[in-house]
C-alpha cells in the first residue's frame, strides 16, 4: 500500500533537505543524476513516488528492502541527523524520526 500523498509529499522535502545536508557536509550526491530531486517540485515528486511505489521495481527493491533492512534504516536516519545537526529541516526530523 502507498502512502497517503500528504506523506510522499513530506518524504519529497526531506530527501531535499537530506541532499542539502550531505553538499553542506562536503559529500557528492551519486549517482549525480540524483541531483535532479533539488528541481522537482515536491507535490510532482510524490506522484512519481506513488507510481515507483506501486510497480513490481517499487514492491521489490524499495518497500520490500526496506521493511528486511530496519535496523540499517535506522542506523542511517540517526547518522544523517547527527550529520544535520541544528540545519535538520522540520520535515527530515518528522520524517527519519518516524524510522
Amino acid at each position: 500500500m502507498v502512502a497517503d500523498r500528504a506523506l510522499l509529499t513530506q518524504t519529497m522535502r526531506a530527501t531535499a533537505q537530506s541532499f542539502a545536508t550531505i553538499r553542506r557536509a562536503g559529500y557528492p550526491i551519486l549517482p549525480r543524476g540524483l541531483n535532479i530531486m533539488r528541481w522537482i517540485p515536491a507535490a510532482l515528486g510524490a506522484g512519481k513516488i506513488a507510481a515507483l511505489l506501486q510497480s513490481e521495481f517499487g514492491r521489490i527493491a524499495l518497500a520490500a528492502h526496506a521493511a528486511t533492512a530496519r535496523d540499517e534504516m535506522r542506523g542511517f536516519a540517526t547518522d544523517l541527523l547527527a550529520l544535520a545537526g541544528a540545519n535538520a529541516g522540520t520535515d527530515l526530523r518528522e520524517v527519519l524520526g518516524a524510522i
